[in-house]
């Protein structure tokens, strides 16, 4: 669901995803403060050409990319993740294209694999089906 501000170049957007899933690595624009409302997991983040550095979350963080910087979000919680999403309209971000995505046939093995180990840790069944 998104929720655009009235006369704001603010908008954003709600979603959820499912147990033992998770979203697909992306990068955008400045702003952008997603806050989890419920679940566990982590998010890595990385820039072109480094390692993926993670961070923990659970119910009430708030984690911050920051502009241009590739991250993606995991649910290793027993619950489905909710989240809220404030960001930027695409046009203030000049990306008019739309948001950069990395499809999961094109990530990385050894991401996916240590997404299955953490929810193992978990008790949590992967039903990633790409």
């Amino acid at each position: 669901m998104y929720i655009h501000l009235a006369g704001s170049t603010m908008f954003a957007h709600v979603s959820q995803f499912p147990v033992g899933r998770y979203k697909k690595a992306h990068r955008h624009g400045p702003g952008a403060h997603v806050c989890m409302i419920d679940s566990s997991g982590y998010t890595l983040m990385w820039d072109e050409g480094q390692e993926p550095e993670k961070f923990d979350w659970a119910e009430g963080s708030i984690i911050c990319p920051p502009a241009g910087t590739w991250h993606q979000h995991y649910n290793t919680g027993p619950e489905p993740c909710r989240f809220v999403a404030l960001h930027a309209s695409t046009a203030v971000q000049r990306e008019e294209g739309g948001i950069e995505q990395i499809d999961f046939e094109n990530e990385e093995h050894r991401l996916r694999a240590m997404y299955e180990a953490e929810c193992a840790k978990n008790g949590v069944t992967v039903q990633m089906d790409d």
